[in-house]
């Protein structure tokens, strides 16, 4: 059986491992807890940019609503404008192509005309006695 010094001293080792694991917890804890100190005020931080930049969208949204809001008028304004214009133009084409074909219409008449008195005149010209 040992001896009662011998048994203190592995009861002072004993305790002096769990005063060591103490120590090495505690030491751990306190790195821990310090991490989370430092991840709380970097989510604090993030989480003010994350405001700030929700402050910034939304005022871009709004601002970008209200310039639609004055330009889709406008576009459609223009998209008359422009069906407008285009249906003036086919009817201007329609006018300018129904002229064209009168004035060839009239032009083949004349042409037709000048044949036949060309051809009368060179027929006239033709029995009748030359003078010389």
């Amino acid at each position: 059986m040992k001896d009662l010094s011998s048994l203190l001293e592995e009861v002072q080792a004993i305790v002096q491992g769990i005063r060591d694991e103490k120590n090495y917890f505690q030491d751990r804890l306190q790195k821990v807890e310090e991490e989370l100190g430092m991840i709380k005020q970097e989510k604090l931080h993030w989480e003010k940019d994350l405001r700030v930049a929700q402050t910034e969208l939304e005022r871009v949204q709004e601002e970008s609503t209200e310039k639609l809001n004055r330009v889709i008028p406008e576009i459609r304004t223009l998209q008359d404008q422009l069906q407008d214009l285009e249906l003036q133009n086919n009817l201007l084409n329609i006018e300018l192509t129904s002229s064209v074909n009168a004035k060839d219409e009239e032009i083949k008449k004349l042409e037709d005309q000048l044949r036949k008195y060309t051809d009368l005149f060179q027929a006239n010209s033709s029995s009748s006695p030359s003078s010389c």
